[in-house]
């Protein structure tokens, strides 16, 4: 793991990075983005308080962005997509986790979802600056994996 991203670091795990490599292959990106997706539908489906609307509601915007953000992969042109949004991938697999096991009271991760979502904006904009003339698949795929990690952060605040 990355000492300050918590990002793991794959290359290191094999001497030729072919692992890396691998990862980088946007449909592992979209069958990933599926797993979230119908893990946070799954959620939502088993939701049976009468207050739960709202939070259904949020579950299937979060749903939504993940199916759009698979969409994108997988109709990504290039052969591989950036480490700066495998690392997005991996902000919105932490965001999952953190909210499906803090269900059903989501207050207690609000700081941390506000933290994934700055590491999200900061990966995206560093990632921006260093690579202005990206290929137009990569820009469009990391708006919608950081909406995607937007998304989640609106479940820790509930519009009243």
């Amino acid at each position: 793991m990355g000492a300050a991203t918590g990002i793991p670091v794959r290359a290191a795990a094999t001497s030729d990075g072919a692992e890396f490599e691998a990862d980088r292959d946007p449909r592992l990106i979209r069958l990933r983005l599926r797993g979230v997706e119908a893990a946070v539908s799954t959620v939502r489906a088993n939701l049976d308080a009468p207050d739960s609307a709202p939070l259904a509601a949020a579950l299937g915007e979060v749903a939504q962005r993940c199916h759009g953000a698979a969409a994108l992969a997988g109709t990504h042109l290039g052969p591989a997509v950036p480490a700066e949004l495998l690392a997005l991938r991996d902000i919105i697999d932490r965001c999952a986790r953190l909210v499906v096991l803090a269900l059903p009271g989501l207050a207690a991760t609000r700081l941390p979802l506000l933290h994934l979502a700055t590491e999200a904006e900061q990966t995206l904009t560093r990632w921006s600056l260093e690579a202005p003339a990206a290929h137009a698949d990569d820009r469009a795929l990391g708006r919608e994996l950081l909406s995607t990690v937007h998304a989640f952060l609106a479940l820790a605040y509930p519009v009243p």
